[in-house]
């Protein structure tokens, strides 16, 4: 069982229990919040996985694997949604208004790795290393909210939904259909209609690939040249962008102190070369090493 918070004090959505002033009947009056914490929720998780590989034979190896998931939860945190999810429930008398995707879901997840060593070519190219690893992965859900919600005048912490939301070709200032996500009216006492992480976040693409030879200098050492390229194809992995319907930056990436752009992991390039003992254990792989 998986454990959730809650505001057990939270107003009853109903206008005949409003007051003369707008703020609704709560069951423990004369309290704020009371959180109960209890391991009542679950969670679904179903996976296809595959997997391709060659062995080591002339120099040459690669592996891939492939997981195509769905994993479905009331709640992922005990008491917090992370970046992309919801804290606390909408209803915390009906929790079946919860039940969605889980914060960490990623439809699909690729990860890679190969290496393969000149068998011949003379000195000049005999004993060359290429080798690479990879992961690609889908984008996890998203939240939309309502972080303006007054829930004691009866507001909605999530906005309705109207239509799918996504986008044929989203940018990093429009990520998702702001239009399909509009903020539950005030005075209409209900929850949105829009459920946990039903958008899809960006997606993150990152290959590596390292070009390496040794060099005897002397008969136990050697001089290892070593040329690594992380995010070799510059792809530009955007952060999540600003779930809040109630701002006027949602749809659109954080930009804060510790987040001074829209994206990270841009191509980073190290050439270096290392004096290195000879040892009888045979080398392994740099991306085997770590």
């Amino acid at each position: 069982h998986l454990g959730k918070r809650v505001d057990i004090n939270q107003a009853w959505k109903d206008a005949s229990l409003a007051s003369a002033t707008g703020v609704l009947y709560k069951p423990y009056p004369g309290f704020a919040s009371v959180n109960f914490s209890g391991f009542n929720t679950n969670s679904t998780y179903h996976a296809a996985q595959f997997t391709f590989r060659r062995r080591l034979a002339r120099g040459f190896f690669y592996r891939f694997n492939y997981v195509f998931s769905k994993s479905l939860d009331y709640a992922s945190q005990l008491a917090q949604g992370g970046n992309n999810g919801f804290d606390g429930a909408q209803d915390p008398r009906n929790l079946a208004l919860e039940h969605g995707r889980s914060d960490s879901d990623r439809r699909h997840v690729l990860n890679m790795n190969y290496m393969y060593e000149v068998q011949r070519g003379g000195k000049l190219l005999k004993g060359w290393q290429i080798a690479g690893t990879g992961t690609m992965y889908s984008g996890v859900g998203m939240t939309p909210q309502n972080s303006a919600a007054n829930t004691d005048l009866g507001d909605a912490t999530r906005p309705d939904r109207i239509a799918s939301g996504e986008l044929a070709n989203p940018t990093v200032n429009s990520w998702f259909d702001l239009a399909a996500f509009p903020i539950v009216p005030k005075g209409a006492y209900r929850n949105g209609t829009s459920g946990r992480n039903i958008v899809n976040g960006p997606g993150q693409v990152s290959l590596n690939a390292s070009l390496m030879k040794k060099f005897p200098v002397r008969e136990r050492s050697y001089v290892q040249f070593r040329w690594e390229v992380f995010n070799v194809t510059n792809h530009a992995n955007f952060r999540l962008p600003n779930l809040d319907m109630s701002s006027a930056a949602a749809g659109t990436p954080p930009l804060t102190s510790a987040s001074s752009s829209s994206s990270f992991s841009s191509t980073d390039i190290e050439l270096a070369s290392l004096l290195v003992p000879n040892t009888a254990r045979p080398e392994q792989p740099w991306f085997m090493s770590h």
